[in-house]
Parts: C-alpha cells; sequence; structure tokens
C-alpha cells in the first residue's frame, strides 16, 4: 500500500506467510534502476522477493537507466509492463 505522512510517500508491504511488515519511505529507496522513490507497487512475490511492475509510458521523462530508456523505444500503450523483482533491505 502506497501512502502519505505529511507530504512523504510511503509504501507498507504485508508478507502473509512470514508475518513481517515493512514501512518504507519512498524517498530511502535505492535501486538499480535509477527510479529512486518510484518503486513499483507489489503485486506478488518470488520466494523472498517482491515483484511490482513499471509502465514506462507514464514516468519517460523520470527514466535516467540506458537500459530503461532503451525498452522506451520499444514500448507502446499496448505493450507488457516491465516487471521489477526487488527486496526491501
Amino acid at each position: 500500500v502506497k501512502y502519505y505522512v505529511q507530504k512523504d510517500l510511503y509504501l507498507s508491504v504485508y508478507n502473509k506467510s512470514s508475518g513481517q511488515v515493512a514501512n518504507v519511505k519512498a524517498a530511502a529507496v535505492q535501486d538499480d534502476l535509477g527510479l529512486g522513490g518510484l518503486f513499483p507497487m507489489p503485486v506478488g512475490t518470488d520466494e523472498e522477493l517482491l515483484v511490482g511492475s513499471l509502465s514506462l509510458l507514464d514516468m519517460e521523462e523520470k527514466i535516467i537507466s540506458p537500459e530503461l530508456k532503451a525498452c522506451l523505444k520499444q514500448a507502446d500503450e499496448e505493450g507488457n509492463p516491465v516487471l521489477v523483482f526487488y527486496n526491501l533491505k
């Protein structure tokens, strides 16, 4: 769940298997894609990893990763989203 506390964006995740809850401030998110606080909403899990999806067209001006920019050249409104596998440390 994404939510705001005094204009700060947070992500709250609940793992049904382990019963763990994590609350993360978006500004504290570090990633290899250069998206910072634009992390995807988790839509599932793969063992210990969270799985989310990104629609590149929604964030065209925010992408700095050369790999994602290359994907953007092939993206269209009917294309598949980019799946992102990540964990919270």
